[in-house]
């Protein structure tokens, strides 16, 4: 078999969190080929869709942990499992190789779906499940954003297709919010999102991880002291937690849409009581997963993607 990962350059990744890394690694342990591309280097043509990339091995080590053979252009029918696995900015260049994905997903096994992917941004996906969110709106018209923070006091402004927890701002002062929108409006032409700021931020924020619809686990990423922002790359902290009733129940709502709808790999944001992401783009956490409870998510992920397959 080969696999495909369509990824960001395997030189600047980080072997001991990366989920890309871990996928490939049990991979060539089954004894599968692996080739390994960035998107930007799609080339569709009536000869099918190519990329140019290279055959890669992977080795446990972080000192020495891939080789590249030599540059090669390969057909991705020939394919039988392509991973989508390049992180954000969800712009249009991420929203173009889910169409040239496209052109290969009737015969060829695509995770997490390409049209899907496409389709539930991940941002805008909560608002499927509006009972479990909290006051949010997405909008560019600043009347909005005043009407919505005299409701509320105390907010989040944040873009819409940001990733990693950059550009998250707090604001709690209405003089600061003209200003805010302002850079915001310069640094990009899309709508931005405000909500309401849920204080449980201070505690830590929830990850719980999905592999084709069933839970695999959830750990709560803790910010540093004075921060509000926890994501694990802006230095929180990580430990196991369980899943409250209201989070089991929002797991069932969620577990069967995700399979249905092809996103085989996601992993949701929960702060306090209320979901804030659904991560689907190239979720991460389950490399981490498996350091904190020994956990070996990397089997459950094959056995899964073999039966789909």
């Amino acid at each position: 078999m080969i696999i495909a990962l369509q990824m960001d350059p395997i030189e600047s990744i980080n072997i001991t969190t990366d989920t890309s890394f871990m996928i490939g690694l049990e991979a060539q342990k089954r004894g599968f080929q692996l080739f390994c591309y960035q998107p930007q280097n799609l080339s569709l043509s009536l000869n099918g869709l190519k990329a140019n990339g290279h055959f890669v091995k992977l080795y446990d080590n972080p000192n020495h942990y891939f080789e590249k053979q030599d540059p090669v252009l390969f057909d991705l029918k020939q394919a039988d499992i392509v991973w989508v696995r390049q992180d954000p900015p969800f712009d249009l260049a991420y929203i173009t190789a889910t169409y040239l994905l496209d052109t290969i997903a009737s015969t060829t096994l695509v995770l997490n779906s390409p049209k899907s992917i496409r389709d539930y941004p991940e941002k805008l996906l909560p608002f499927q499940f509006q009972e479990f969110m909290a006051p949010t709106l997405i909008s560019r018209n600043i009347e909005d954003f005043y009407n919505f923070f005299e409701t509320h006091q105390d907010v989040i402004l944040k873009p819409l297709y940001g990733a990693k927890g950059h550009a998250v701002i707090r604001l709690q002062h209405k003089e600061n919010l003209g200003g805010a929108i302002d850079l915001f409006e310069a640094l990009t032409d899309t709508p931005f999102i405000m909500q309401k700021f849920i204080p449980e931020v201070s505690l830590g924020d929830k990850r719980i991880l999905f592999v084709d619809g069933d839970v695999v686990g959830a750990f709560k990423r803790i910010p540093q002291t004075g921060y509000i922002r926890s994501n694990i790359v802006l230095g929180g902290t990580a430990e196991l937690c369980d899943l409250t009733d209201k989070e089991q129940k929002l797991a069932k709502v969620l577990g069967p849409f995700l399979k249905e709808k092809g996103l085989f790999l996601a992993g949701i944001d929960v702060i306090g009581d209320y979901l804030t992401e659904i991560n689907i783009t190239s979720p991460t956490g389950y490399a981490l997963l498996n350091r904190l409870n020994n956990q070996k998510n990397h089997e459950i992920i094959w056995n899964k993607a073999l039966e789909k397959l």
